[in-house]
């Protein structure tokens, strides 16, 4: 049987970096800068002391910005599928004690049920069941998979999307 790695090389996860940190012109649809809109939609539902999960969390660059725009004392548990973005993105966050960044499949989750307040999910392959089995009841999740985040609550306790 062949040695299967999931997730980018390497090579792939440093071209993505480059490009999303310095190549990338501001990206507006609609006249909205796309990334300041997805991180104060997160922002806007963490309180202070919450804990938030990121799932896909790539380079790490999403959590640095809400660490930067959060509220005090968010902690910001960030996991990627790839061995080369768990690698960069824990050199990225290194200065940051309130970022853990883990390697992990975003369609099982290693959490316990009810153990976030908040998760997100940005461009990443993840389940929804298991993102709402770690939120804690009435807990917040953002989803980014196309142009427009969506915003939702827990379905234990609340099943509409705001």
């Amino acid at each position: 049987m062949k040695n299967v790695t999931y997730g980018d090389t390497e090579k792939q996860v440093l071209m993505r970096h480059q490009f999303i940190n310095h190549d990338e012109p501001v990206i507006e649809r609609e006249g909205v800068n796309v990334d300041d809109f997805y991180t104060d939609e997160v922002v806007k539902r963490c309180s202070e002391h919450s804990v938030m999960l990121d799932i896909g969390t790539g380079t790490g660059h999403i959590p640095l910005q809400i660490s930067r725009k959060g509220p005090a004392g968010i902690y910001i548990v960030a996991m990627d599928v790839s061995k080369a973005s768990v690698k960069i993105a824990k050199k990225n966050t290194r200065k940051k004690k309130n970022i853990e960044i883990l390697r992990g499949d975003g369609y099982n989750l290693p959490f316990k049920d009810n153990s976030f307040e908040s998760a997100i999910c940005r461009l990443a392959p993840h389940s929804i069941k298991e993102m709402y089995r770690v939120l804690k009841s009435k807990g917040c999740y953002v989803l980014y998979d196309t142009d427009t985040p969506v915003v939702g609550r827990n379905s234990k306790k609340c099943s509409a999307t705001e």
